[in-house]
This record gives C-alpha cells, structure tokens and sequence, in this order.
C-alpha cells in the first residue's frame, strides 16, 4: 500500500518548529511493510490544504 502524508503548519514553512513527526511515521510504516511514496508540508490556508490533498490523491490513485 502507497501513503502520502500531507504535514500542514506554517510555524513548520518557516522554520520556527521542527517537524519531529515525520521520521517516526516513517519508521512506522517500514515497520509495517506500507511505503510512504510522498510527504509534503502546506500552509495553514483552506487552498493550500485542498491543493495538497488533491496532488496526494491524484499521486496514489493515478500513480504518477
């Protein structure tokens, strides 16, 4: 199975946090023979949002 992960916060775009959850989701998922095939960080905006969910849904269900 292909899982996209869509990280939305803008504290993370500029740099004022640290995305810590990445790596371990990504363990996880090794862990549990499922392939993480996309990661992407979006602002906290409703467009940004949709558009992230579209190129992830769009990514995984077509598989370009």
């Amino acid at each position: 199975m292909k899982i996209g992960l869509l990280i939305i916060g803008n504290e993370i775009l500029e740099g004022k946090i640290n995305d810590a959850n990445t790596r371990q989701l990504a363990q996880f998922l090794i862990n549990e023979n499922l392939e993480l095939t996309m990661s992407m960080t979006v602002k906290d905006q409703e467009k940004m949002i949709h558009d992230g969910l579209s190129t992830l849904f769009g990514t995984i269900v077509t598989g370009k």
